[in-house]
């Protein structure tokens, strides 16, 4: 038997949602580049009511082969992440650990020749 939610909004709800929602998107935005949009939408992919059950696999196959073509150029990666909250916190780390410090940034990868 499927269950079926039903929610009756007035228009006035309605409207009070979709602000809500185009304020919360557009602070993401600007405050954190898009950042927890795509963490939430990463996060819903991999469950198996949205992504199937096959999403995580997808993006190993696909990391893997970022790591190929970089092993095989020369270049390894220094760290890796295989979810999108795993590079919010990482990312958010590193904010926090060089705020208030006159640490230099980290150092970019450079290609040898």
């Amino acid at each position: 038997a499927a269950t079926t939610f039903t929610f009756h909004l007035s228009a006035w709800g309605i409207f009070g949602l979709a602000s809500t929602t185009l304020f919360l998107l557009t602070a993401d935005a600007v405050a954190l580049n898009g950042a927890a949009s795509f963490v939430l939408i990463d996060t819903a992919a991999r469950t198996p009511v949205i992504g199937g059950g096959n999403y995580a696999d997808r993006v190993l196959v696909h990391e893997a082969g970022h790591f190929l073509v970089a092993y095989t150029t020369g270049l390894l990666p220094k760290r890796y992440t295989l979810t999108a909250l795993d590079a919010l916190r990482k990312a958010v780390g590193q904010r926090l650990a060089a705020f208030g410090t006159n640490a230099p940034p980290p150092p970019t990868a450079a290609l040898s020749q």
